[in-house]
């Protein structure tokens, strides 16, 4: 997850590490839904919650710019 987080495609790193894209795309999402619940946490300091949403968000970016779905 961190080649992923850190910019690189999700079907080169599925390539790279012996991995199916489907797995991966699906860590993202699930990783995006804990964080977006973690940001709505009535218990965090603001501060937190807004790291959880900005990595929320990056991985919302990730899903969107995610070519692998696509079958040529």
């Amino acid at each position: 997850m961190r080649e992923v987080y850190g910019g690189g495609l999700i079907h080169e790193v599925a390539k790279a590490n012996g991995m199916y894209n489907g797995a991966i795309s699906k860590k993202v999402t699930e990783m995006k839904q804990l964080f977006e619940s973690l940001a709505n946490g009535k218990c965090l300091p603001v501060e937190m919650s807004r790291k959880f949403k900005s990595m929320a968000y990056n991985l919302r970016e990730i899903e969107k710019s995610d070519v692998s779905i696509i079958e040529y």
